[in-house]
């Protein structure tokens, strides 16, 4: 009793065997190919996302210690006007460079744009208050002006924790999504 697999075998040519014998193991590798070319464009679909993440992050660690840095040196050790003017002025330059990268690194990321929208708010409003504090320490009136002065150090305060509040979300987001 012949099975009907050695039944078709019979009946096949020479030719026909040897074109099975090569197109079957061909069609397992063709398969094969596919698969790891797939899984290989995957791996580095998570590479380029991991690195981005990485940079992400890294632009984001940079403006917290830069915003550590000024307010250490701003305010801790020197009282000279025009020395805290030129330090803020260099944490200024240095924060809208960080601030680009960090815009143009999130574009096209729509949930990272929504956290770095927040913090450049945050980080605008810090300016705006920070300015105001100079304009009011500059008044020949400083008397007058304590309370103004007092209120927008609260507002700085609130901007700075607005901040901070920014800046944990995209370090949570980024480290979610990465790992």
């Amino acid at each position: 009793m012949l099975s009907l697999v050695d039944n078709f075998l019979l009946r096949l040519r020479f030719r026909e065997k040897g074109l099975l014998l090569v197109l079957i193991p061909l069609v397992f590798e063709i398969v094969f190919v596919v698969v790891l070319s797939c899984s290989y464009a995957a791996a580095q679909s998570e590479a380029r996302a991991a690195e981005h993440g990485q940079r992400v992050l890294a632009i984001a660690d940079s403006i917290t210690n830069a915003l550590f840095a000024v307010g250490a040196s701003m305010f801790v050790g020197s009282t000279d006007p025009t020395l805290i003017q030129a330090r803020f002025e260099a944490f200024e330059s240095n924060l809208e460079r960080l601030l680009t990268s960090l815009i143009d690194e999130t574009k096209g990321y729509k949930e990272e744009a929504a956290f770095v929208d927040d913090l450049v708010s945050s980080t605008r409003d810090l300016q705006s208050r920070v300015h105001q504090m100079e304009e009011i320490l500059r008044n020949p009136l400083r008397m007058i002006s304590q309370s103004d002065f007092r209120a927008a150090r609260k507002q700085s305060h609130k901007s700075l924790r607005q901040i901070a509040e920014s800046l944990d979300k995209l370090n949570a987001y980024e480290r979610s999504s990465s790992g």
